[in-house]
């Protein structure tokens, strides 16, 4: 599994769900908070491009395991079917 630091040295593009994440927070935040949260994004460090590396980190771990979960659940029931 990668990390969001695994993928920041890697140079990897942020996960389309994660930057969907990103920006309803950042509207949200704009939209109803006064901007005080202050979400940035563009730049290294900025808190906006960590939470979309962690966030890539997460799904692309998640779909990992979904896969691995459903390739093992087919294999039993084709063990069971047999």
């Amino acid at each position: 599994m990668s990390t969001a630091d695994d993928r920041w040295e890697a140079g990897k593009a942020h996960h389309p769900v994660a930057k969907a994440i990103y920006d309803l927070i950042s509207l949200a935040g704009l939209t109803h908070g006064g901007a005080r949260e202050c979400w940035k994004s563009g730049g290294d460090g900025d808190n906006g491009e960590h939470m979309m590396l962690s966030v890539s980190a997460l799904v692309e771990a998640e779909s990992d395991v979904l896969v691995f979960l459903q390739a093992a659940l087919d294999e039993t029931r084709r063990k069971d079917s047999a």
